[in-house]
């Protein structure tokens, strides 16, 4: 019973790593562009942040929820000509 457990435990850890390095990820191709990345890097951000949307809306309950906000909404603010 107790290696049954375990095993889930340590499932579950390891697929909340991965999920905070997708959201690393996400948020770093996002700011990509405002940091004057050159080529790819506006639409490569583009994709990052209608992905972290899409997340969003899929699962609001993401136990990253929050990280990817800090990079949605400013974005939004942008994109409507706001100030954040």
């Amino acid at each position: 019973m107790w290696t049954i457990i375990n095993q889930f435990l340590n499932l579950r850890s390891k697929t909340m790593l991965c999920g905070q390095a997708y959201v690393r990820q996400l948020t770093g191709a996002a700011a990509k562009a405002d940091r004057g990345g050159g080529g790819g890097a506006a639409a490569l951000s583009q994709v990052a942040l209608h992905c972290m949307h899409g997340l969003l809306a899929a699962r609001p309950d993401f136990n990253c929820a929050s990280d990817l906000l800090q990079s949605v909404v400013p974005a939004m603010a942008h994109r409507q000509g706001l100030e954040t």
